[in-house]
Formats: structure tokens, C-alpha cells, sequence
């Protein structure tokens, strides 16, 4: 299967072979950047972000104002 990326947002749908439309396993999805959990190592003023927009991962400091997703474990 040929990976598939999507951008704006870089989502794909539930069965990972189109873009995702709002309903499909979320709601909501903003095309912007979100915060993730996971702390820097060793620098607890840096945290995980994801950018919806590209689908970027980096980590940032905690000073900036970016959405957040409530999500739960398991299957």
C-alpha cells in the first residue's frame, strides 16, 4: 500500500486511504497545532506538539497557546 499524507489537516480518515472529513473518528479537528503529553527530557518547559496543519512534530516551550485533545487509552 503507498503511504498516504494528507495536509490542512494532515488527517487521514478512519480506514487510513482518503482525507479525513469531520465525524470520521473525530470531531472538530482544527488545522493548527496541538499539544501532546510528553515533556521535554530533562526540561520541563518544553512540551510535545503536533502541527494539524502539516503534520510536524516538534517540541516547544509550554509559554504558547495551541489546542488540546482529550483522548483515552485502550482500543
Amino acid at each position: 500500500m503507498t503511504p498516504f499524507f494528507e495536509f490542512n489537516p494532515a488527517l487521514s480518515n478512519a480506514a487510513g486511504t482518503a482525507q479525513w472529513t469531520d465525524g470520521d473518528a473525530f470531531t472538530d479537528v482544527q488545522s493548527s497545532g496541538y499539544w501532546t503529553s510528553t515533556t521535554g527530557a530533562g526540561d520541563p518547559s518544553i512540551a510535545g506538539f503536533v502541527d494539524f496543519m502539516s503534520g510536524g512534530v516538534s517540541g516547544l516551550d509550554k509559554g504558547g497557546s495551541f489546542f488540546v485533545a482529550a483522548v483515552r487509552g485502550g482500543s
